[in-house]
């Protein structure tokens, strides 16, 4: 198994877990930038994660956006055409030159929890492949 894979998965637990640990708080006390930052790289990572072990080099390039993860993941995970990505209002990593129009982060507990969810699901469907970190 590619070490990066590893690396990349163990980052994206990392994230996810950070996040989960956020959303547990009261809702009146969740920072849900930080909850809502931490799930989506979780979410790019793991889908990143999910589209290199399908043999597929083309996830090695960071400047795909979630978007283009998630038509990649799709052609080469079927499980993945049941999970439904419509509420996902971002791209993992922005920078300075994007839209500013453009949704940088959520701030709605509700929409942060839809992303850990998920992030989550994409993990199950990862563990259940048999990937062991």
């Amino acid at each position: 198994m590619n070490e990066s894979i590893k690396e990349l998965y163990k980052s994206a637990e990392t994230e996810l877990d950070q996040a989960w640990e956020e959303m547990c708080r009261p809702s009146t006390d969740v920072v849900t930038y930080s909850a809502c930052v931490g799930s989506r790289r979780a979410l790019y990572h793991f889908l990143r994660v999910l589209v290199m072990l399908s043999g597929d080099e083309s996830a090695d390039d960071v400047s795909l956006t979630m978007d283009e993860l998630i038509a990649l993941g799709r052609q080469r995970e079927p499980k993945l055409n049941a999970i439904d990505f419509t509420e996902v209002h971002c791209k993992c990593d922005y920078s300075a030159d994007d839209d500013p129009e453009e949704e940088v982060f959520c701030d709605s507990v509700e929409k942060v929890q839809f992303c850990v969810d998920l992030a989550r699901q994409v993990q199950s469907i990862i563990k259940d492949k048999g990937f062991e970190a």
